[in-house]
């Protein structure tokens, strides 16, 4: 048995980018960033804080959601696999990411809100895809979608 589960809750560091990738508008992605913050004592006992920024990725039916309700500044609720990609470029330089990719989504809060709001239903702050994409069969090798 094994679990691939990564839970984060953060804010989004800039609005989503929404892309299209196959003929047409076969897949869609959604794709931003999501800070989490650590906090911590140092030996002094003084506080301290890292930042962490995550990848995340969203396709088809989860990315339009996101692209409809998520900004810069939201606070989300964000829960998908770990997924790590490696892709060579066009000038021969090797590349490796991980990210998440996102299937489920759940606005806590509106950046403009400024406080936790409770999760909202299903049409408006939850999102859950039924399937997830294998980035093999939908994405080319060109850094997408991390």
């Amino acid at each position: 048995m094994s679990l691939n589960k990564a839970i984060l809750i953060g804010r989004v560091g800039k609005n989503p980018e929404i892309r299209y990738l196959g003929d047409g508008e076969n897949y869609k992605i959604a794709k931003f960033t999501l800070a989490t913050n650590e906090w911590f004592r140092n030996r002094e006992g003084k506080p301290g804080e890292i930042t962490v920024w995550h990848n995340i990725a969203a396709w088809n039916a989860t990315a339009d959601y996101v692209e409809k309700y998520v900004r810069k500044g939201s606070l989300l609720y964000v829960e998908g696999p770990l997924r790590y990609r490696s892709w060579t470029d066009g000038r021969g330089v090797e590349h490796n990411s991980y990210g998440i990719y996102a299937n489920e989504i759940r606005i806590l809060a509106s950046p403009d809100d400024g406080k936790e709001t409770q999760a909202r239903e299903n049409t408006a702050g939850e999102h859950r895809q039924d399937g997830i994409q294998d980035e093999s069969e939908t994405a080319p090798d060109d850094g997408l979608p991390f």
